[in-house]
């Protein structure tokens, strides 16, 4: 097994790559590309079917190898949106191994590995280039530990949460905490899309409050039910 900073590298059942920590794997074994394909892939074709909007605004809880940024360029370019993305990653190992891969300053087998599964459903973009752009004209910020008082300007129509698990960040999966941070991410006069691989009472009961309808959807490969919820909004002119 080899490692990646200080996270070991695992190989997936369809072939691409994750990360182990400490305590849990990044992705569900069966397949980390697939699982993110599945869980927020299927978020960022449901926000696509608003035409009106010309601009996506993208806030992703936990960067790991880069996956859900790299799809969220890929479906932006597909569906010809601009990006506007935040991630929130604590681990700064991974944000540097990441952006320097971006430059072009290292090479890293994991990460190629990775955007070679990209290259196979999305042939016609050079995604390792277009998110790099991204971040130098200033339209991907990273920020690190999310909590309470990192929190941006209401303007997000999708939220990728992919934290860890409520046994390795609880304070991330809290109702008073999940309450705050949809009231401080997701702007009331927009329609609004939120996925996650988690489905707990807790997260449908928020979710509902904050005005989102929240669909019963299977989890990956036997897992536990995820959940995709979305806030539809009337006649929006953005």
């Amino acid at each position: 097994m080899q490692n990646h900073g200080h996270f070991s590298v695992l190989q997936t059942a369809d072939g691409s790559p994750s990360l182990r920590g400490e305590t849990e794997p990044m992705h569900h074994l069966g397949g980390a590309y697939s699982e993110t394909q599945y869980i927020y892939g299927e978020a960022l074709r449901r926000l696509a079917e608003h035409k009106e909007l010309v601009s996506w605004n993208v806030l992703v809880v936990g960067l790991g190898l880069g996956y859900i940024e790299l799809l969220s360029v890929a479906e932006a370019l597909k569906h010809q949106k601009k990006i506007h993305l935040l991630t929130y990653e604590i681990e700064a190992e991974l944000v540097d191994l990441f952006i320097h891969w971006l430059k072009g300053d290292v090479e890293n087998k994991v990460y190629d590995q990775m955007l070679n599964f990209f290259k196979e459903d999305y042939p016609a973009y050079d995604l390792k280039k277009e998110l790099f752009e991204i971040y130098l004209q200033g339209e991907w910020e990273i920020r690190g530990a999310l909590d309470s008082s990192s929190l941006p300007s209401p303007k997000y129509q999708l939220i990728l949460f992919d934290a860890f698990s409520g046994k390795t960040t609880p304070n991330l999966w809290t109702e008073d905490f999940l309450n705050v941070f949809l009231m401080k991410t997701v702007g009331s006069s927009l329609p609004a899309v939120f996925s996650t691989y988690a489905c707990t009472g807790v997260l449908k009961r928020v979710l509902h409050q904050a005005g989102f309808k929240v669909e019963k959807r299977m989890g990956f490969l036997g897992k536990r039910n995820s959940t995709l919820a979305y806030k539809e909004v009337l006649n929006s002119q953005h």
